[in-house]
């Protein structure tokens, strides 16, 4: 890609796919972090996994 001064960027393709390769492992560990912190979510609120209905 030529610029307004006419000099090509070196290195874009480079410093790109870096910071997507960098962005994509910290949204995969929000992503484990999000469903450690729901699961400790459902622990404390202290609900049963399941209800049991008595028949009259």
């Amino acid at each position: 890609m030529v610029w307004w001064g006419g000099d090509s960027v070196v290195g874009r393709a480079s410093t790109i796919s870096i910071l997507l390769f960098c962005s994509s492992i910290q949204l995969f560990s929000v992503g484990i972090l999000g469903q450690y912190l729901a699961k400790i979510y459902m622990e404390v609120k202290q609900r049963p996994h399941y209800i049991i209905v008595e028949e009259k």
